[in-house]
């Protein structure tokens, strides 16, 4: 998913990306949590 939402900010310029991914707010969370130590992960190389 993080390689989707990097092509798509890419192609549109965003400097930003909302994102719903569930209406249940644990998984939403847990979703939030698993995309933020991704693109950390990346930051770092």
């Amino acid at each position: 998913m993080a390689d989707r939402l990097e092509q798509l900010r890419e192609a549109t310029g965003a400097d930003e990306l909302l994102i719903t991914i569930t209406h249940d707010h644990a998984d939403r969370v847990r979703s939030y949590e698993l995309l933020a130590q991704e693109w950390r992960r990346r930051q770092r190389g």
